[in-house]
């Protein structure tokens, strides 16, 4: 099966406009969802939050338990404080398939804390699963591969290389190279979302912007090679840069 008929099948057969899956359906549409999750190894952000605010954790579904509404995830990133019974028990969950605005909304509790034989995972009880299209306020465009270079240049930190993958009005998703989980400006511009990391755009020989992210999410991945992909948004544009990111973008499109 191709990668796209796969995508396909992970998200459910409904339009925008189309009447809320009926319950009935919805519980087998979302264990496929969980199990296609698990299998592609999709990140888990968990909120202690139902507005998602704050600190994400991520995570990664391990196994599933249709008889008892429950999955088996691994250890949170960052680290969870060690006595994890300080937590919140209610927590709420999102799976989003990397490239897509689509997604899954979760509600449950940390049910319990486990050890297996490959080291220590929660139990998390589902309480309730749904299925969200997001709705953009600003355009979207997206980049080829190696078209669009992005420079981050952290305080005191060498320069950080990516490639752009897409970009609007309010921010922007790139390829990263190496695992910027391991960079402190990154790291504290993730969990603190007080600190900005200054950004130069390059989208051809000729124009560049430059910018401040505030980073919303960081995903490492390992293959075909290790790089991190990254959510930001702008942490402020005058109308000059708008006016830039507005032609720059347009002469991008073109382009392709």
């Amino acid at each position: 099966m191709g990668l796209a008929s796969s995508l396909l099948q992970w998200f459910p057969n409904t339009s925008i406009n189309d009447s809320p899956i009926s319950q009935a359906s919805l519980s087998a549409q979302k264990w496929q969802a969980l199990n296609e999750a698990k299998h592609r190894r999709t990140p888990l952000i968990l909120y202690t939050t139902p507005e998602h605010n704050g600190q994400g954790y991520q995570s990664l579904l391990l196994k599933t338990h249709t008889k008892n509404n429950t999955c088996s995830i691994d250890m949170p990133h960052p680290a969870l404080p060690s006595d994890h019974l300080a937590l919140p028990k209610r927590v709420y969950a999102v799976i989003k398939s990397p490239g897509s605005y689509r997604h899954w909304e979760i509600e449950g509790e940390l049910i319990e804390r486990a050890q297996a034989s490959d080291g220590p995972y929660f139990k998390l009880s589902i309480n309730n699963m749904q299925f969200c299209d997001d709705r953009r306020r600003q355009k979207r465009f997206c980049f080829k591969e190696n078209t669009a270079e992005v420079c981050c240049t952290p305080a005191m930190e060498p320069p950080i290389y990516g490639d752009l993958d897409n970009i609007s009005l309010g921010g922007i998703c790139f390829n990263a190279r190496g695992n910027l989980q391991q960079s402190d400006a990154f790291y504290m511009a993730h969990q603190g979302r007080k600190s900005s990391i200054p950004v130069a755009i390059q989208l051809n020989s000729d124009d560049k912007l430059r910018v401040e992210l505030e980073v919303l999410a960081m995903q490492v991945i390992k293959k075909p090679y290790l790089h991190t992909r990254v959510r930001a948004k702008f942490k402020q544009l005058t109308s000059s840069q708008e006016h830039i990111l507005a032609a720059l973008t347009q002469k991008s499109t073109e382009a392709v």
